[in-house]
């Protein structure tokens, strides 16, 4: 079975998708019988481990849409049989079935950073859109129930693919190393970390308040925010403006997209991890910090209640002296923390890739197979 497999909206910086399309390839890689080749942006290699092919004019939702007939022509060329796409608009695609992968469908909402125009497209087009696809994929069993939800009637067939802790990531014990990263970064106190797009939708804001009202405790005063992931000039401005006006200048620090090693020091030297954003298709940092040990605080939303369970500190509520307590809590040491602590590290070990990448592989064998 060969596949051709939509990796274009990968830029090269780290994120959770590349991290799943690499995940998925590796184990699919290894099976006999799937043949992978991915379509990636010319000049950029996010993918180095798997068989690719450049594919230029895939990098907007407008040339996205119009791509129809050239993704027809692209499939046809390597005798894909299979097409699976990563973004959307979906295109018309005629020569062969195709397979479409939603993380998640924070658009629809009135979510922070989401133009009205694609809010109002997700609202009156997105059904129609997503029944070009002959199957679609959801990362999560949340996500899942939201495409249920705007496909009322006739629908794609729909399977759920949940990610995995990221591959290769390790709990870093040496204490001097740790103390070079906290001195390289300039946190020599405890801090939380937030590993993601530093931008509003992910609950920024609401952390740097949720700091202020922390650090008003008498048992908290030292702590400290790590913002771990791709970050505009203007979002960079923003938290230090905030930051200044709260007094947390010297205790609140980005630093940009993390590689492996780093990102393993910045797990492992991290007190909690927040997961603020409301609308989270699967959140694999949340995954990565429970299979650390790293205590996992933030709101019941999105998919993050079907991916930790109980095993974490969810709140209901954005009001910030519950979340401050939460955050405390999950800071101090104790019996009931590390009994939670060793119930996460056993829910993250739950998801598999191995798993995931059977799950797919029978997705697309479904589409080959006749009804």
């Amino acid at each position: 079975m060969r596949v051709l497999v939509d990796a274009t909206m990968l830029d090269g910086l780290p994120s959770g998708a590349q991290t799943r399309l690499a995940a998925l390839g590796a184990e699919l890689h290894a099976q006999p019988d799937v043949d992978l080749l991915h379509m990636v942006r010319p000049g950029v290699a996010p993918l180095p481990d798997l068989p690719c092919v450049e594919v230029p004019g895939l990098d907007t939702p407008w040339r996205r849409a119009r791509a129809g007939t050239r993704l027809d022509a692209l499939a046809l060329e390597h005798g894909a049989e299979v097409l699976a796409l990563g973004a959307l608009p979906l295109p018309r695609v005629n020569a062969v079935p195709v397979a479409l992968t939603v993380h998640d469908l924070r658009f629809l909402g009135a979510t922070p950073g989401v133009s009205l125009a694609r809010r109002m497209w997700g609202r009156t087009r997105l059904a129609g859109n997503l029944r070009r696809a002959q199957a679609l994929v959801a990362v999560s069993q949340s996500t899942a129930d939201d495409l249920r939800a705007r496909l009322r009637g006739s629908a794609p067939e729909l399977h759920v693919v949940p990610n995995a802790r990221t591959p290769g990531l390790e709990r870093v014990k040496d204490t001097q190393v740790l103390a070079d990263f906290r001195r390289r970064i300039g946190l020599n106190a405890r801090f939380a970390l937030m590993v993601g797009p530093v931008e509003s939708h992910k609950g920024v804001g609401l952390a740097l308040d949720l700091l202020t009202t922390l650090r008003a405790h008498p048992d908290a005063s030292d702590v400290g925010l790590l913002l771990a992931g791709r970050v505009s000039p203007m979002a960079a401005r923003e938290v230090a403006r905030r930051a200044q006006r709260a007094g947390l200048e010297q205790s609140v620090r980005l630093c940009g997209t993390l590689g492996l090693d780093d990102l393993c020091l910045a797990y492992s030297a991290a007190d909690a991890l927040l997961a603020l954003g409301r609308h989270e298709g699967f959140c694999l940092p949340a995954v990565d910090a429970q299979a650390l040990g790293v205590p996992v605080v933030g709101l019941r939303a999105g998919a993050l209640p079907e991916v930790l369970g109980e095993a974490s500190w969810l709140e209901d509520t954005t009001d910030l002296p519950v979340l401050a307590s939460a955050l405390l809590d999950a800071l101090t040491p104790g019996d009931f923390r590390e009994a939670r602590l060793q119930q996460a590290r056993r829910r993250a070990l739950s998801w598999s890739w191995a798993s995931s990448a059977e799950r797919l592989r029978d997705c697309w064998a479904r589409l080959l197979t006749p009804s």
